[in-house]
């Protein structure tokens, strides 16, 4: 059989043999897929099996979950002048509150008690510090000079790499080049002694053999010259691709990688004078600060003592912590009672009073909805907290920078945050609770809409399975929009048509 029409014949039974196990695996995978809907006539009526076209609205909506969030809250932390507090008496969570009620009290006898100790320790200090300043001059000296040193071998590794580019590479590529330049023009010359030799050959009368055989000679050998000249061309040409794709790059990594490992003798040189300078330099800083904040808790001891008694700024419900920052607030609630002891910092709240009047629900948005939903969409909002009730409210604004939608989990779903402003509140409701949230991304009115499982794809067409007085038929059909349970259908169906919500075993086509 002739080459090319068994290659025809190989490919016709390899796509053959394709479409059949693609075929079979897919049936196969629609029988696991819809287990309920796989049934023979004998086990089920046409009405079980189809699916009655008609027209319906088609809403198409998003659901996430979120959280409540009050739009402002008054944190009350403990003023940062005392340092580290230990609780006496604290106000009891949940309690009502007017503006000036007094909600946490720290005990005033240590700050008493450290007066005449402050004097000694400052002392200490400030020994300390000449100390400190001390090793700092004598490492200064020692490290500057390993960085010099570092530095130096940083210039003779990239002055190498330069020479390497800008003169020996280029001298090479161009002796390889002129070494192409010749072979060919050698191989040229060849091929045009044999095209002479072949002419005069032909073209010849000749007396004897000898004469011809003569002829002949000169052909055989142009065309060995000619072989020999092919050969030398590529050997200049694999030469030159060695050396371009092989020699060159290996040769040039080499000489960046002495740079590099010069750069990072060099940074780390720098970085462990950094790193001694700083342990040094912080002790200083750590001693004088130290020394500062004795100085102002000798002079000022009376004002400290007012700041102990923390009062409520505003009238309202007093939380512990901060649902804006929940493992502080665990920290918190550990530490907010009498006997407690915690570092005063302006950064943590140790108490919240939200304002109940205004909430908005905080919700992650999956990748695949993001670009169904715009400023403005309306929203459910129902509250576990609060069962049998169901908000309104307006999507303010969605993120457009995608995030993990579990933080600790980097290779997890993208989710966008997107921000929801309710339209009421309800004194039930409380920071932090949990909020589900649906979105109406879209809504069709009055369109011709089918189940998912009775649209399928066939070989890149679209079609549905329509019932006929003959029994199931192929229909090839148009979709728009869907949700997770129906399809609008833009053409191909009517109002009233069945359609199958299976693949049938036999369909004719339609």
């Amino acid at each position: 059989m002739h080459r090319k029409h068994l290659i025809t014949l190989v490919v016709l039974v390899a796509v053959l043999g394709s479409g059949t196990l693609a075929l079979w695996k897919w049936s196969d995978r629609v029988y696991k897929i819809l287990p309920f809907l796989h049934v023979s006539s004998e086990q089920t009526t046409t009405a079980d099996q189809t699916y009655t076209v008609k027209r319906a609205p088609l809403e198409i909506s998003v659901t996430e979950v979120g959280s409540l969030r009050a739009v402002k809250n008054h944190e009350i932390t403990a003023p940062a002048v005392l340092q580290r507090v230990t609780v006496s008496w604290v106000i009891e969570e949940n309690s009502q509150v007017s503006a000036g009620t007094r909600l946490i009290e720290f005990d005033r006898q240590p700050y008493l008690e450290q007066i005449d100790q402050h004097k000694s320790k400052i002392e200490d200090i400030e020994n300390d510090i000449q100390m400190a300043r001390d090793d700092l001059a004598y490492y200064q000296e020692i490290n500057q000079r390993e960085i010099g040193k570092a530095a130096d071998q940083v210039e003779l590794a990239k002055e190498a790499l330069r020479e390497y580019r800008s003169t020996q590479a280029l001298n090479k590529r161009a002796e390889l080049l002129d070494k192409i330049t010749a072979a060919q023009s050698a191989y040229n010359k060849a091929k045009e002694a044999l095209e002479a030799a072949q002419v005069a050959a032909p073209g010849s009368s000749f007396d004897n053999d000898q004469k011809s055989k003569s002829l002949q000679d000169k052909v055989e050998k142009a065309r060995e010259q000619l072989e020999k000249a092919r050969e030398q061309v590529n050997t200049a040409y694999n030469a030159y691709k060695e050396f371009k794709e092989k020699n060159y790059p290996e040769k040039l990594t080499e000489y960046r990688e002495k740079v590099e490992k010069a750069e990072k003798d060099y940074k780390n040189a720098q970085r462990i004078a950094e790193a001694d300078e700083e342990k040094y330099e912080s002790k200083i800083r750590t001693g004088q600060e130290t020394i500062k904040k004795f100085q102002e808790r000798i002079a000022d001891t009376e004002s400290k003592l007012e700041h102990c008694i923390v009062t409520a700024p505003v009238d309202g419900v007093v939380l512990y912590g901060n649902p804006g920052q929940p493992g502080y607030s665990q920290y918190v609630r550990r530490q907010l009672k009498p006997g407690g002891q915690m570092h005063a910092r302006p950064d943590i709240a140790l108490m919240t009073i939200p304002d109940f009047s205004k909430f908005v629900v905080d919700v992650p948005v999956g990748e695949q909805y993001r670009g169904r939903l715009k400023p403005g969409a309306d929203a459910a909002i129902t509250i576990d907290a609060i069962p049998g009730e169901t908000f309104n409210g307006k999507l303010n604004s969605i993120s457009t920078v995608s995030r993990p939608r579990n933080p600790s989990v980097p290779a997890s779903p993208k989710v966008y945050s997107a921000v929801v402003q309710m339209d009421g509140s309800d004194k039930r409701m409380v920071s932090g609770m949990t909020a589900r949230v649906t979105l109406m991304a879209d809504r069709l009115e009055n369109v011709l809409t089918v189940p998912i499982e009775a649209v399928f794809n066939n070989e890149g067409e679209t079609i549905c399975y329509i019932q006929t007085p003959k029994g199931p038929a192929v229909q090839t059909v148009s979709t728009g929009k869907l949700n997770d349970d129906f399809v609008e259908i833009t053409a191909g169906l009517k109002e009233g048509d069945k359609v199958w919500l299976y693949q049938p075993e036999t369909p004719s086509k339609g």
